[in-house]
């Protein structure tokens, strides 16, 4: 009812079949990619990476980076819009809480309560590339353009 309609194809399902055959590997390669970000933006003020619960494993589908916007003299569009022009992908996968979403605000009517720590983090949070097939140098770039532009904006 809600407009969805995704059907799996034949093609898709080979695709997806051939892709679980790589999934350890991929998932290695991303877990040492984001323990070079790690590594290489620690001590970014401003900048909060990932974090790995006590008794958990992150796969890094996500490296999504956390803003501490009272660091710094921009938004984070702003911010992301400068790593672009270093040369570095970003994604902002969640430009609003759930709560703002179209489907709730307009098709449901539904009334949501505020969600102050939800719209905070809709305006914090940016993800950086982390996918398998990033080089070491590639992996270095956007660590150095994220040090670059925060370093740019930051408040002293």
């Amino acid at each position: 009812a809600l407009g969805f309609n995704y059907r799996l194809t034949d093609v898709f399902a080979a695709v997806g079949l051939e892709q679980l055959k790589r999934l350890e590997e991929w998932t290695a390669a991303r877990r040492a990619n984001a323990a070079r970000l790690d590594s290489m933006l620690a001590g970014v003020a401003g900048i909060t990476t990932p974090t790995v619960a006590a008794h958990g494993e992150h796969v890094y589908h996500l490296y999504t980076i956390r803003l501490d916007r009272s660091r710094f003299s921009c938004t984070r569009d702003e911010f992301a819009a400068a790593l672009a022009a270093e040369g570095c992908g970003y994604a902002v996968h969640y430009p609003r809480p759930l709560t703002r979403q179209p489907v709730f605000l307009n098709d449901l009517g539904i009334i949501c309560p505020p969600l102050p720590v939800a719209e905070q983090l809709a305006e914090e949070v940016l993800s950086l590339p982390v996918h398998p097939m990033l080089t070491d140098t590639q992996v270095s770039q956007v660590a150095e353009a994220v040090r670059k532009v925060a370093d740019a904006y930051r408040i002293n």
